[in-house]
């Protein structure tokens, strides 16, 4: 229960800075469960399963949730952008979030993939702040190099699924 509501706050925390809604305690017993994938740019993998108090969080608090160092800008025009997960990216205030995107052509960035319970994997175009993370779902971050980042992340995350991270009881 000290869990649920260290998340708790972190919601809240979140809110404050106008990220994430915070909500309300959840009903004792109301807990999801969600799986969360980085992928670095040389291929390695980590992964963690994540409980969440009530039937939703946002991927930001997903994130954040999962202890790992990241980085990210709240105020760019294009919504919040991750620029680094665990020293792979770029360092942001220092650098622009987008600092491998320059110009026209190849562009390095941390890329948001989503996976529904019994769905296909998508590109989070509506970004993690946005994004409601339900229980059986599983969010990645993946390190790609690519002018079409769909068709890149594709093959990497084709086989990973919620059973593969989360082993429920």
């Amino acid at each position: 229960m000290h869990r649920a509501l260290d998340r708790l706050l972190l919601a809240c925390g979140l809110a404050a800075l106008g990220l994430a809604a915070c909500q309300s305690a959840p009903e004792p017993g109301s807990m999801g469960q969600a799986g969360l994938v980085v992928i670095h740019s040389d291929g390695s993998q980590q992964s963690t399963c994540l409980t969440f108090p009530g039937e939703s969080i946002t991927g930001l608090e997903l994130l954040a949730a999962s202890g790992w160092d990241y980085q990210f800008d709240a105020a760019n025009p294009m919504g919040v952008l991750v620029c680094m997960v665990d020293d792979e990216g770029c360092a942001f205030p220092e650098d622009s979030c987008l600092c491998e995107c320059r110009g026209v052509g190849v562009c390095q960035y941390w890329a948001y993939f989503n996976r529904d319970p019994g769905g296909e994997w998508v590109y989070g175009f509506l970004g993690a702040s946005g994004r409601q993370v339900k229980d059986g779902a599983v969010d990645a971050w993946v390190w790609l190099t690519s002018a079409n980042a769909g068709d890149a992340a594709a093959p990497v995350l084709e086989d990973l699924a919620f059973e593969d991270i989360c082993a429920r009881p």
